[in-house]
């Protein structure tokens, strides 16, 4: 595995959440969950392009709609 080091991150959004949940262990995540863990590459008060990249990875078949168990809550599993 490398490391990326990506200058201006708030321009490669897509790119850095793609790579994150490719690496991420499980790949069933919630929205808060995934714009929390986005902070550590300095993504802040971009709530909305993260969920146009998750729904962007919905439409592609990259991610499906899940139940999370046990509180029922809607999340999404990272396929690809």
């Amino acid at each position: 595995m490398c490391k990326v080091i990506v200058k201006e991150p708030e321009k490669h959004i897509g790119f850095i959440l793609t790579n994150h949940l490719y690496s991420r262990k499980p790949r069933i995540f919630t929205l808060k969950e995934i714009i929390e863990e986005m902070k550590q590459y300095n993504i802040v008060n971009r709530d909305n392009e993260i969920i146009a990249e998750i729904n962007d990875l919905l439409a592609h078949h990259l991610a499906i709609p899940t139940i999370i168990r046990p509180n029922n809550t809607i999340g999404y599993r990272y396929i690809a």
